[in-house]
């Protein structure tokens, strides 16, 4: 009669391997509470959510505290008007009593 003590080591693998594969960010949490890979493996393999959960946190403490830029005058460097910003009316060239330009 056997005895089962838990999921094997290799269905552990197979699982985080699919996880980081499919669902990044819930297989980067599964790699480190539930399988047994070294430290620095799991640093590596985590080290693009770290840095991007950096950015946007960096990101969102700059709008917070204002550090943003205008993106019209970074874009176009003041040469450009944006789009709605004047409004050019066309006005026909007025016409005589024949329909004719005067």
């Amino acid at each position: 009669m056997a005895t089962h003590k838990g999921v094997s080591e290799d269905t552990k693998v197979l699982v985080t391997v699919l996880l980081l594969l499919f669902a990044y960010p819930a297989g980067v949490i599964v790699m480190w509470y539930w399988t047994n890979w070294p430290r620095w493996i799991k640093i590596v393999v985590g080290l693009p959510l770290i840095l991007l959960i950096s950015f946007i946190i960096i990101l969102f403490i700059a709008m917070i505290l204002g550090f943003g830029f205008k993106l019209g005058d970074w874009a176009n460097k003041g040469k450009v008007q944006p789009y709605g910003s004047t409004i050019q009316l066309i006005t026909p060239a007025p016409l005589d009593k024949t329909n004719k330009l005067k």
